[in-house]
């Protein structure tokens, strides 16, 4: 190990090589930022950014559906369509206007939840029962809904109770996923599966269906209206 040096200098309060200290309230020590104008070039360039961009969002493809919108006209169409084909059915052979919709004639099935008779979605006589189901039996299951919350729902006033009985079936995870889905098809399938899920909901879904002039729109869900919008207001 070297050994140590000794320095020779003293160090006392008197010695000239002190280290010198900041001082941060003179007027010279302050720190600014120099504002840089822009030249004549840069300006015009920003110019032309902003007249493509501006251009560029004027002229985008807005009215193109998306995947999850075609999903669901298809969906929309096809039940649609067999609503019309069970009653012109009907019509020909003097049955109730009530049956053969929507998947044919619901008959009570004993595969329980297995496949559903001949793939319709019913597993029994869901839309019998559901047609049956009053509004004062609707407004009674969103009143029990309504009092197992803690605090109560916000910016829902001016909402039918039909309008917040689908947007509650929304956003009911246990059901699955409710985007690219037909409300009725995700009724269907929880359905199929033996999940059980509110017969209200079916009651709301067909009297909306039949009283709106546009099915899609009634099937769609509202989170799936969201998730897909391509420009958001702020």
């Amino acid at each position: 190990m070297p050994p140590k040096r000794r320095s020779t200098a003293q160090r006392t309060a008197s010695n000239p090589r002190q280290q010198s200290t900041l001082s941060f309230n003179g007027k010279n020590s302050r720190v600014t930022k120099s504002s840089q104008q822009q030249s004549p070039n840069e300006k015009s360039l920003n110019k032309k950014k902003e007249a493509l961009f501006e251009e560029a969002v004027s002229t985008a493809e807005v009215a193109e559906p998306t995947t999850a919108e075609k999903a669901i006209e298809q969906q929309t169409a096809a039940e649609t369509q067999a609503l019309d084909d069970a009653k012109a059915e009907n019509e020909l052979t003097g049955g109730s206007t009530t049956e053969d919709v929507l998947g044919g004639r619901a008959q009570t099935s004993g595969a329980g939840a297995v496949g559903g008779l001949s793939g319709s979605g019913w597993v029994g006589d869901e839309e019998a029962r559901a047609r049956k189901v009053s509004e004062a039996q609707i407004k009674k299951f969103w009143r029990e809904k309504e009092s197992a919350r803690l605090v109560p729902r916000v910016h829902q006033e001016d909402l039918s109770v039909h309008e917040k009985v689908l947007r509650e079936w929304d956003v009911s995870g246990e059901y699955g996923p409710c985007i690219g889905i037909a409300r009725l098809k995700r009724w269907k399938r929880a359905n199929v599966l033996g999940l059980k899920p509110p017969i209200e909901v079916l009651a709301v879904l067909l009297k909306e269906m039949d009283d709106s002039d546009s099915a899609a729109k009634v099937q769609r869900a509202y989170v799936d209206s969201l998730m897909s919008s391509r420009f958001v207001e702020t």
